[in-house]
């Protein structure tokens, strides 16, 4: 189903920003998304690169830049590295209803087992 490949200190950068983790990420043995830990803030690079982010509430340091064919979310967290996640809308979207039948399912199965 969804298998991760995790890279450690690739020496990665993105702008001037070192990369710490990389996240590949497949579904049906197609890539679909990575998803990046950096050592600072690339908000001001996103920013600049992809134009004002969305922002669903102003409390929480969550930001997407949502395409056509791919979202990108930058995830900060007081405390801990910021996480970019860049996805294929379509293959996230097949992902995420797969988990999701798959999680009625054992649901279903466990009920069976009472």
């Amino acid at each position: 189903m969804k298998k991760v490949y995790e890279k450690r200190d690739e020496q990665k950068m993105i702008g001037t920003t070192p990369v710490l983790i990389l996240r590949y990420n497949f579904y049906q043995d197609k890539f679909c998304g990575v998803d990046i830990e950096t050592t600072l803030d690339v908000l001001p690079a996103l920013v600049s690169l992809y134009g004002p982010a969305t922002q669903a509430d102003s409390g929480r340091q969550q930001y997407w830049w949502i395409g056509q064919t791919a979202t990108a979310t930058l995830q900060k967290t007081p405390g801990a590295a910021p996480w970019l996640s860049i996805w294929n809308n379509e293959l996230r979207a097949q992902l995420e209803a797969a988990e999701k039948a798959a999680t009625r399912q054992q649901g279903k199965a466990a009920s069976a087992d009472l």
